[in-house]
């Protein structure tokens, strides 16, 4: 699970990076941070693991989740910037 959340993080780091406007931002916001997608689907997985490794991979997932969420607004208060 730590792989996966790992490359989820860089794929959406390199993927927002590369937007080109507030739409295609909103969209990878969505893709990434919305109800259904891979890091919620990952995230509900959390609870099912075993006790000894649940919280170091809750921790991760949220700071991957927290790390997106940061990178959003910043690009996104660029974005309005250069508009």
């Amino acid at each position: 699970m730590k792989e996966k959340l790992l490359l989820l993080k860089e794929l959406a780091l390199n993927e927002l990076v590369h937007a080109a406007d507030t739409n295609e931002l909103e969209s990878l916001r969505i893709k990434y941070l919305g109800k259904k997608n891979e890091l919620a689907n990952l995230m509900k997985e959390v609870g099912k693991l075993s006790a000894d490794i649940r919280p170091e991979m809750g921790k991760l997932a949220n700071e991957v989740r927290d790390e997106i969420e940061e990178r959003v607004a910043v690009l996104r208060a660029d974005l309005r910037e250069k508009a």
